[in-house]
C-alpha cells in the first residue's frame, strides 16, 4: 500500500482447524514479521464471523462496505502500530 502500510489479505482456515490456535499461530508470525518491517499500520477487510478473532489482535473497525452477497457487509478493520 506504501511505505510503512501494509494490507492484510486472504488469511482462510478449513473449516476444520478453526478453534484449533492455527489462525492465531499465522497472524502472531504476521504481525512479527510487520513490527520488523518497521510498519505503521495494517488494514484488512475481515469475514463478518472473523472480526471478533481480529479484534483480540487489538483491530478496530474503522467502516464497512457491502459484500457481492446483497445485504451482507464486510467489516474493514485497522491495526495501528505507532
Amino acid at each position: 500500500l506504501g511505505e510503512g502500510h501494509l494490507e492484510l489479505d486472504h488469511l482462510f482456515l478449513v473449516q476444520k482447524f478453526i478453534g484449533k490456535g492455527f489462525g492465531q499461530l499465522l497472524l502472531t508470525d504476521f504481525l512479527r514479521k510487520a513490527k520488523e518491517l518497521n510498519t505503521i499500520d495494517i488494514i484488512l477487510e475481515a469475514d463478518p464471523n472473523a472480526e471478533l478473532f481480529y479484534k483480540k489482535f487489538g483491530f478496530v473497525t474503522y467502516d464497512q462496505r457491502e459484500s457481492s452477497i446483497k445485504e451482507r457487509f464486510l467489516p474493514l478493520m485497522k491495526l495501528d502500530f505507532k
